[in-house]
């Protein structure tokens, strides 16, 4: 899995995703399924809750729009995000709307290698901490890091597509 790290004065590189955030991440997984199976997987939201475990709830209030719940390190933390490019097998990203205890936005990049049924995607997620800086910091000591959290879901998503039924024919 590839990590970087660009900081706030740097493009994240992905016209879908604002750059006035003062923290960037973006992480990088190969899995082993083809694109449209890739995809489909995380467009369904509700899925995300077994791959990211902190999540407490996602509803799909329409096609676009979603409420979130998470645990933060001040308790209960929901937002409510509308994606704001949705090209299917390609690309899903978002932001959060006005009243949500988090600004975010971001985007998932699916991407086939040539030649296999395989799929890069790209996680770029923008965010602004919670209390700035002493909030980024209360975060990491209470285990709530952003970045270690996006990369195990990355992982767990990898293992749960990568441990389908036809898995090995993927390989």
């Amino acid at each position: 899995m590839d990590s970087e790290r660009p900081s706030k004065k740097n493009s994240p590189g992905d016209p879908n995703v604002p750059v006035d955030f003062s923290d960037i991440l973006k992480k990088t997984v190969v899995i082993r399924r083809p694109v449209s199976e890739v995809y489909a997987y995380w467009r369904d939201l509700e899925h995300l809750p077994g791959l990211m475990p902190y999540l407490n709830l996602v509803q799909e209030l329409d096609r676009r729009r979603s409420r979130w719940r998470t645990e933060g390190p001040a308790g209960d933390v929901e937002w409510t995000a509308e994606i704001t490019n949705d090209i299917e097998n390609k690309l899903i990203s978002w932001r959060t709307l006005d009243g949500s205890d988090i600004e975010h936005a971001g985007s998932v990049q699916f991407t086939p290698v040539p030649e296999s049924r395989t799929t890069e995607v790209l996680v770029t997620f923008a965010y602004n901490p919670p209390a700035g800086k002493a909030g980024k910091l209360a975060a990491k000591i209470l285990r709530k890091d952003p970045e270690k959290e996006i990369e195990d879901a990355l992982d767990r998503f990898k293992g749960m597509l990568e441990a389908g039924p036809d898995a090995e024919m993927a390989a």
